[in-house]
């Protein structure tokens, strides 16, 4: 196994590449070897406990070699070790970083099986760095309203033109293709639209200058032509204008500099040419300005560099001038400063490249000097970060070789510093700024040949701020958001065990706290959660005797009284509770004493009643409830009366009232987080295990009922709080182990599935809570740290966005509340961002624009809100089907974010219910499948989707044929006559098994040998086989392994056996053994007579195994029995 340096650049590890075996032998460890050519970009290896991380000297990671897990049909697992020769051997504690000694390394994999159950599937495999279809250069990205990266044309290694776009996706972090180009193009523009379409400008096809323009579609993938430019060109600027229409401005056409100036309209998907600019241009960079005037600053002119500046007038379509630059220089950046001022640096000049750098202040139109750059740098591309400084990245030197190296404008002190540089240096590549702050450089050349490589930056560290302190130090408390954004804080226990009865809220626009009334109970480690109706129901827990309660209260936030409701049938703490699609309360487990529970309640806020529910397989504490997209809650780990961690995992079914076990954990844990992310899975982190505190961590998938590991913790951790945050993170604060409380915090990218440590908060604390707030800062509060109870509080800075850059949501029209709504306006300020584009050349991306996302309270998912139709006011968004209940809606521009509290009310009642009556078995052999399904609802009719597709209408029974191996999701819901639909549509999950089972002998007697006897092992490829055996061609009949055969007679011998799966499904070809067994010539053969004086046939025929004497057809027959000669 070789891999070469273009396989490993990048700095994040987003795809994998996985290899399985399956062993039956567990009675010895299983081992493989493989050689590895390691490339010269790699330093060191680093060993994580869990994998080997192939680093350079910068510490970035190009490559990971997993541990090997053997698995077994139980769900049962363990991990194996990997041993490198070829490396300086390192001691202490993991990681441990081993220094290159040899540029071959040996690497042997070991794995003990021992204990698990055959057969056992083995996975072991590398991770690597993302990369594009196709290597190139000259592109363009844009960031969708969807959160995804869109990828344009280029020119490839072979030096072909291309029409190839491609999507990558943040949150799994991999490209997938999308429509073509109509058109291949390099150096072209891209811009996006307010309608959420994106619109590509000019460019060359490789051999000609183009003038027709054509829009993507992000909804379709497709793409369509629409008006041409009067004038062909490439090297040009399309800058969007606050009217909405887009400037196209100057370029090449051929070798001629073009002054030429259009204007698109989408409305009429017409150029109409406008004042030329006042000097031909190409290669320039152009940026909006906050009073909508379009700079133009420098290029290529028809006789030399310019350092002239112009400023477009839209409202008299005129030119002006804006002053000249120090320098002439073309290739360079510009960027608009959250102050109004544009920065201009780097580029080419008549002197090669450039470090200086310009200030010019738009109120005097006059150009002056500031820091220059570290490194003189021309085709590089410019971000403005969320905190406002700019930051650079790679380009071209003087002498046209990439660089590696990164740098940051602090605009306060007009200097520039270094930053962490790229693994590969790279030119003509693009950046785009992802909502979540981190930077995509995608592709560009190498200094050999393009790259299909993508690498994303990290942002800088965030900070933990103390804010308002608590009247009283508390743990085992609860948080919870309310709709007017403040935090309602209920409960707990001090110091000394005391139960607490108090309540505060916190302001977040003051910081600070106030005392609200009492309960009537004082509790801890109790649940709370907020109601569709905006109260707060608070149950259960346990006063400071640790007696379990029934009581529960209601607090209402209009009034501000606290009122009694009904009590839990069973009392209870250390529960955990849920909000179900249909606005009913779940409450599982929990203890009462010394016994741990598996009873569940549901809580009627309607009538204010607690019914009893299904209660769970397996009784459990200190565990978590998570509810899936579709409805469902998955409930996992927790711990048993003994306190010890459990691994079991199990999903219930609101529809029908029904709990249904899953797979296990791969490790057993208790007081650990569980988060859904984007994509609908579920990730649980850290808690106690059997013996210890994990670090480890594991995602479960819905839709394949799977666990799989991903990245551990950097600290095990358990009593940690787990947040979403605006963009898609999951963040993790504080925590504990065997020995101490933490005050770190770390980030869990679901895109990478890696973990970052983050900023360290003021003080250590573990049983605290953390929750978001409507500014997109997560408010921690409270905990303990060892014997203290904690009143201090912490605010975690999602984005280090300057208050002048934060956009501000102020009405949503209209409100939420019905069914039917499909999308969304909001009307605020700075939703546009600070300017056009992040550079102002075409290289970087613009990210200004309003990404929306949507949080909900009672989950945690996020989900993205495609916009369109934006403008630095408004933005009118894609509303999904919500069930009720209160959600943060977020708007993210230059990934800078601000919120605000929604609620969604009435849609359970108003909602048709969708009934799943059949369907096919969960795993088949058939490729045909029959659904059946009803509602309630006299008038309901049905859209049905297969596999995540897209609903369409269909009736039932519904008959699905042709389907592939594989597993399949089968979704449908009920949609009445009003157009009103279920919000949560009923699933079915299935797998179709066409694969057939392989039988194996694992152990057979001699050939030839003497015995008379004979004993046989087998297995089966496929776990729960049956097996049928035949001896001699005489017929197959039931047996199971082993076998043993006695007194058989001298002479040659077939066993044969057939493997069974649990579908049916037969071994079309059983294995076989043949032998002979030979006669002692010195013991000859006595036949004992019968007891009618003939021979007397043999009754006991021998075989040792149950029920076996039928199926092998011995007896009865002339078989006789042999003696030794007296």
């Amino acid at each position: 196994m070789a891999f070469d340096g273009s396989e490993m650049d990048g700095g994040w590890l987003t795809q994998r590449v996985m290899s399985f075996d399956v062993i039956d032998a567990l009675d010895q460890p299983w081992t493989s070897e493989m050689e590895v050519v390691v490339p010269t970009t790699v330093h060191s290896v680093i060993d994580a406990g869990e994998w080997l991380e192939f680093v350079d000297a910068s510490g970035v990671s190009l490559l990971r070699l997993h541990y090997p897990i053997a698995r077994d049909a139980a769900g049962r697992s363990r991990v194996g070790r990997v041993h490198v020769q070829g490396v300086a051997t390192s001691v202490g504690p993991l990681p441990t970083r081993h220094a290159l000694v040899s540029p071959v390394l040996r690497i042997k994999t070991r794995i003990d099986p021992v204990g698990l159950l055959s057969p056992v599937l083995i996975a072991s495999g590398w991770s690597s760095t993302a990369q594009q279809a196709k290597a190139r250069i000259l592109h363009t990205t844009t960031l969708l309203p969807s959160g995804r990266v869109l990828l344009v044309g280029g020119m490839d290694g072979n030096s072909v033109t291309q029409p190839v776009s491609e999507l990558f996706d943040p949150d799994k972090g991999a490209w997938s293709a999308t429509g073509s180009l109509i058109q291949a193009r390099i150096d072209h523009a891209a811009t996006l639209l307010p309608s959420g379409q994106v619109l590509i400008t000019g460019g060359d096809s490789g051999s000609a200058p183009l003038s027709q323009s054509e829009l993507y579609d992000p909804a379709t993938g497709e793409w369509r032509t629409t008006g041409a430019l009067a004038q062909s060109r490439s090297m040009l600027t399309a800058t969007l204008m606050r009217d909405g229409r887009v400037l196209a401005v100057g370029g090449m056409s051929g070798s001629v500099v073009v002054d030429s100036v259009e204007r698109y309209s989408p409305d009429t998907g017409l150029w109409t040419p406008v004042a030329a600019l006042p000097q031909p241009s190409a290669e320039h960079s152009t940026v909006l300005l906050s009073n909508g005037r379009v700079l133009v600053t420098g290029g290529r002119g028809s006789s030399g560099n310019l350092a002239s500046a112009q400023l477009y007038e839209p409202v008299t379509q005129s030119w002006s001038t804006a002053g000249s630059m120090a320098h002439e220089r073309f290739a360079h950046s510009a960027t608009v400063l959250p102050d109004g001022h544009v920065l201009v640096a780097g580029g080419n000049g008549d002197a090669g490249g450039l470090e200086f750098a310009e200030l010019y202040d738009p109120r005097t139109r006059t150009w002056s000097p500031t820091g220059s750059l570290l490194q003189a740098r021309f085709w590089f591309t410019a971000t403005l970060l969320p905190d406002g400084k700019v930051q650079v990245v790679g380009g071209a030197d003087p002498g046209f070789s990439p660089i590696e190296s990164v740098e940051v404008y602090d605009p306060e002190q007009g200097t520039w510093s270094s930053a962490k540089p790229l693994s590969t240096g790279r030119y003509f590549h693009t950046a785009t700024l992802l909502p979540t702050g981190r930077l995509l450089a995608i592709g560009g050349f190498g200094g050999v040949e393009p790259l299909a490589t993508t690498e994303i930056q990290e942002p800088s560290p965030r900070a933990w701020n103390l804010t308002g302190v608590l009247a009283k130090g508390r743990g085992f408390h609860t948080a919870t958001l309310l709709p007017d954004g403040r935090v309602l804080v209920v409960g707990g226990q001090d110091a000394g065990g005391a139960a607490l009865a108090s309540t505060q809220l916190y302001d977040p626009s003051k910081g600070t706290w106030v005392s609200l009334g009492s309960l009537s109970q004082a509790r801890f480690k109790h649940s709370a959660l907020l109601l569709p109706n905006g109260k707060v129901l608070v149950a259960g827990g346990e006063d400071e005797q640790r007696t379990a309660l029934t009581s529960a209260e209601l607090y209402d936030p209009i009034l501000g009284v606290w009122e009694k409701t009904g009590t839990l049938k069973e009392a209870r703490g250390g529960h955990v509770m849920t909000l179900l699609a249909n606005g009913k309360v779940l409450v599982a487990g929990g203890r009462r004493g010394t016994q741990t529970l598996a009873s569940t309640e549901l809580y009627a806020p309607a009538t204010g009643d607690w019914s009893i529910a299904a209660p769970l397989q397996q009784a459990r504490m200190n565990h978590t409830a998570t509810r899936l997209l579709d409805g469902r809650v998955l409930v996992g780990g927790g711990s048993d009366s003994g306190s010890n961690a459990l691994s079991s995992a199990e999903i219930y079914d609101p529809r029908v009232n029904r709990w249904t076990a899953t797979r296990a954990l791969g490790d057993a844990r208790a007081s650990h987080t569980a988060t859904v992310l984007p994509d609908g899975r579920v990730l649980l982190a850290g808690g106690r295990g059997l013996t210890r505190v994990l670090s480890s961590c594991e995602l479960y998938d819905p839709v394949t009922d799977t666990w799989m590991r991903t990245e551990p913790l950097g600290q095990a951790r358990a009593y940690s709080t787990a947040s979403v945050l605006p963009t898609g993170g999951v963040l993790l604060l504080g925590g504990e182990d065997d020995t101490a409380s933490f005050a770190s915090s770390e980030v869990y990218d679901p895109a990478s599935g890696r973990w970052h440590q983050t900023a360290i908060a003021a003080e250590a604390r573990a049983s605290h809570t953390a929750t978001l707030l409507p500014d997109g800062r997560i408010l921690g509060v409270g905990g303990r740290d060892g014997s203290r109870t904690l009143a201090s509080c912490v605010l975690y800075e999602a984005e280090k966005g300057r208050d002048g850059q934060r956009p501000m949501i102020e009405s949503i029209h209209p409100s939420l509340g019905l069914a039917e709504r499909s999308s969304i306006t909001l009307s605020g300020t700075r939703f546009r961002g600070i300017s056009e584009a992040s550079g102002g050349n075409v290289s970087s991306s613009p990210t200004d624009f309003p990404y929306v996302t949507l949080v909900d309270l009672s989950e945690g998912h996020l989900r993205t809100l495609p916009g369109h139709h934006s403008s630095d006011t408004s933005v009118t968004a894609a509303l999904p089907d919500l069930p009720e209940g209160h959600y943060v809606l977020f708007v993210t521009a230059n990934a800078v974010s601000a919120g605000m509290v929604l609620s969604t009310t009435g849609l359970a009642d108003a909602s048709p219910e969708t009934r799943l009556d059949s369907g096919p078995p969960s795993v088949s052999n058939q490729t045909d499948a029959t659904f059946t399904f009803s509602s309630p609802s006299p008038d309901a009719q049905f859209e049905c989707r297969l596999d995540g597709g897209f609903f369409e209408a269909c009736r039932s029974p519904l008959l699905l044929v042709g389907l592939s191996a594989g597993s399949h999701t089968f979704d449908v819901r009920a949609r009445d006559a009003a157009g009103k639909v279920d919000p949560t549509a009923s699933r079915h999950l299935w797998i179709i098994d066409l694969s057939l089972p392989e039988t194996m002998l694992l152990s057979t007697p001699s050939n030839p040998t003497l015995e008379t006897t004979a004993l046989f092992t087998f297995g089966s490829s496929k776990a729960g086989s049956s097996f049928e055996c035949e001896l001699d061609g005489k017929g197959f009949s039931p047996c199971t392994s082993p076998v043993r055969l006695a007194d058989l007679f001298p002479g040659t011998h077939t066993f044969a056996v057939q493997a069974i799966d649990t579908l049916g499904s037969r071994d079309p070809s059983p294995a076989r053994h043949t032998w002979t067994i030979n006669v002692a010539p010195e013991e000859p053969d006595i036949v004992e007579p019968g007891g009618d004086g003939g021979d007397k046939p043999v009754k006991n025929c021998g075989c040792g195994a149950s029920g076996v004497n039928a199926m092998f057809f011995l007896c009865g027959l002339p078989l006789f029995r042999r003696r030794k000669a007296r």
